[in-house]
């Protein structure tokens, strides 16, 4: 994948915006914009360029990410929006592509229904790579390497669009998982929002009468580990989690319900490892499969062009796919079906109609090839 010349406007300078900013200066052209001071400051301390206004957002970049918090983001698509139709009554233009990096995706793409009826291409994303302490000042050009990072794929697609960003993303050193929205709310309910809830759980109980001096003297990593998220800044969180509430219930519903079946099967037992044994045991190989990257199953399957299938390895085999840039829905198809067999992409590259790599997609491709891993069944 080639280094590309777009100039990206980065809305909200906190962590994720702060991040992405680092990593691409350099690579491209890159400027912030932010309303806090603090924010703007540290931001020009970091080498990084800052614009005054969101109009001066729209007059400078061909792409534009959204990396505010989720109460802002109705605002934000509101103002750009305006922002544009004043540019565009003035200039013949061609409009940015708009992108987000919020946690939650359905009321995402409802709101930035305001971007499309102006004629403004968005495109839904979501990093995987937060931590539980925030800002700007914990900004890091590394912090997505080898992460996943979501891309929402909806029928109204711009596939120009969805290439763009896709490289970007791709351009930080993440691996790219595309998905639809309601299949990603799902999912970030169990994996991301859901630890949340049970960390604040866990770190309420230091405040129970119960605890003496003694207990709270004794906590240990497990304890830290478990309700590290807790010190998230707490108006993120409440933001994130409000926001996904149906998929956050139905998440906490199953946890409550596996956390009542373990406990009938420990009560009244006198000292008896059988069933913590098993219980444990079976965490251990969840975990250990977790983290060696198995999941999923896969079977010999046609997507589009690309084809792949699976084999007895124990590690993700690699695989590349081509498709016609004229027929984006196949394309979109594919990726979504490669996404929820736990594929990932990890690198997007043009081609010319005889199949031979050119330097960017301004030369007229034809085609575009695309590499991606998938883990072993």
């Amino acid at each position: 994948m080639s280094e590309t010349g777009h100039r990206i406007g980065i809305i909200g300078l906190g962590l994720i915006g702060g991040s992405i900013a680092l990593r691409l200066s350099g690579k491209m052209g890159v400027a912030g914009y932010d309303i806090d001071p603090g924010a703007v400051h540290t931001a020009n301390s970091m080498g990084i360029a800052m614009l005054p206004s969101i109009d001066s957002v729209i007059a400078y970049a061909d792409v534009i990410i959204i990396c505010t918090p989720i109460g802002s983001f109705p605002e934000i698509v509101q103002l750009l929006a305006s922002a544009w139709q004043r540019r565009s009554a003035q200039f013949q233009s061609t409009p940015p592509i708009v992108a987000d990096t919020c946690s939650v995706k359905r009321y995402i793409h409802e709101w930035a229904g305001q971007l499309r009826n102006v004629g403004i291409p968005f495109i839904g994303t979501h990093p995987m790579a937060g931590k539980h302490t925030n800002g700007i000042m914990n900004a890091q050009a590394d912090l997505f390497e080898g992460r996943a990072w979501a891309v929402s794929i909806t029928d109204s697609i711009d596939l120009t669009a969805l290439l763009t960003i896709s490289e970007l993303i791709l351009s930080t050193g993440s691996v790219l998982v595309p998905v639809d929205p309601d299949t990603h709310d799902r999912s970030v309910a169990l994996v991301s929002h859901l630890p949340h809830v049970i960390a604040a759980i866990m770190s309420l109980l230091l405040q129970s009468d119960e605890l003496s001096t003694l207990d709270r003297s004794l906590i240990a990593g497990s304890f830290d580990d478990v309700t590290r998220v807790a010190g998230s800044p707490p108006e993120l969180t409440s933001q994130m989690c409000a926001a996904n509430i149906d998929m956050l219930a139905k998440s906490l519903q199953r946890f409550s319900t596996e956390i009542e079946r373990v406990g009938h099967e420990l009560t009244d037992l006198e000292y008896a490892p059988g069933p913590l044994s098993d219980l444990f045991t079976e965490a251990h190989r969840s975990y250990s499969q977790l983290h060696e990257g198995v999941s999923g199953k896969y079977s010999n399957e046609s997507h589009g062009y690309g084809t792949y299938s699976t084999d007895n390895s124990d590690t993700p085999s690699s695989h590349s796919a081509i498709f016609a840039l004229d027929d984006p829905q196949t394309l979109a198809n594919w990726m979504l079906g490669l996404g929820r067999d736990g594929g990932r992409i990890v690198n997007i590259s043009y081609l010319n109609a005889t199949e031979n790599p050119i330097e960017s997609a301004t030369e007229n491709p034809t085609e575009v090839s695309i590499s991606f891993t998938v883990p072993p069944h």
